[in-house]
């Protein structure tokens, strides 16, 4: 995909040239009450943030192309011997967020091509192994970024992030606003599935397992069961899928990274009877390139 194609933000510019290092989303801050040990740990976040936007745009305004800026910040902030886990990890969310903004591009070309029909049978074949390479590395981030979500929504705020990530990857607002919003969904449902009881063993699917649409596993009444998280309105739904109970449960659109306990409720309400109504019987096959998924809905109950 051509980078003039890419939606961009005034503030931010294309990436073609030097961005504004001070440029910032036009947002309503958000109000968060931390503790002072949350304070220092936000004001760190910061300042890193900043500190590695910063590099990469000196580096551009110098002359040097966009890779080498961003290497010179990943062997600063990421790649140095760094006396906080925590940061390191953030400043490795920070400094891949070009790359994996460009990854999504090529995704989404792969697989327009993929189901386009234009290609030959080993065309086919090798454009699917790079778009299940791609695929694979698009998850390790965005499972890296759920659980920098989970272990300090209460340190940084959503508008915060975004904006970081928009300013690292230069200019990508809807990628990053993407981003976010399926990370802070998955949480969603992990903060709903952890209040109930019933589930044993609950946890986060591996990256493999979530290339198959399995965003948390756990055991309901002896049997097998996964969870996938979905964004917007809809209605749950049961599936089989590889011979187990495979649900899908939506998350409304949050404004900030938690939802409230009756957000909470409602969510684990839909979990709770999709898992014993088996509502929205569906037929799944695997999550790939070509995988078609046909929906049967179950008869209203009402």
């Amino acid at each position: 995909m051509s980078e003039a194609a890419v939606e961009t933000h005034p503030d931010y510019g294309s990436g073609d040239m030097p961005v504004n290092p001070y440029g910032q989303l036009h947002i309503v801050p958000e109000v968060i009450d931390r503790s002072p040990e949350s304070v220092r740990t936000h004001d760190n976040f910061a300042a890193r943030a900043n500190d590695i936007i910063m590099t990469i745009s000196h580096g551009l305004q110098r002359g040097e192309p966009l890779r080498e800026a961003i290497g010179v910040a990943a062997d600063n902030y990421v790649d140095n011997t760094e006396d906080d886990p925590e940061l390191q990890k953030f400043s490795h969310l920070i400094v891949r967020a070009r790359k994996q903004a460009e990854i999504q591009d090529q995704l989404n070309e792969d697989r327009r091509l993929l189901h386009g029909g234009t290609l030959d049978t080993e065309e086919d074949r090798s454009l699917a192994v790079h778009y299940d390479m791609l695929r694979h590395e698009a998850c390790e981030y965005n499972h890296e970024l759920r659980r920098f979500i989970e272990d300090h929504s209460e340190d940084v705020g959503r508008d915060e992030l975004t904006d970081w990530l928009i300013r690292a990857s230069q200019g990508r607002v809807k990628w990053a606003d993407g981003e976010i919003t399926g990370a802070v969904s998955e949480a969603a449902v992990h903060a709903a599935l952890q209040g109930m009881p019933e589930l044993r063993g609950l946890r986060h699917g591996t990256v493999d397992e979530d290339l198959k649409g399995f965003d948390f596993v756990g055991t309901w009444q002896g049997r097998l069961v996964t969870f996938d998280a979905k964004t917007g309105h809809y209605p749950p739904l049961t599936e089989q899928k590889h011979g187990h109970p495979h649900i899908e449960l939506s998350v409304p659109r949050i404004e900030g990274f938690r939802l409230s306990p009756h957000e909470l409720d409602n969510l684990r309400f839909d979990a709770r009877h999709a898992l014993h109504e088996h509502v929205g019987i569906g037929i799944h096959s695997a999550h790939r390139r070509d995988a078609t998924k046909v929906i049967r809905l179950a008869p209203s109950q009402s």
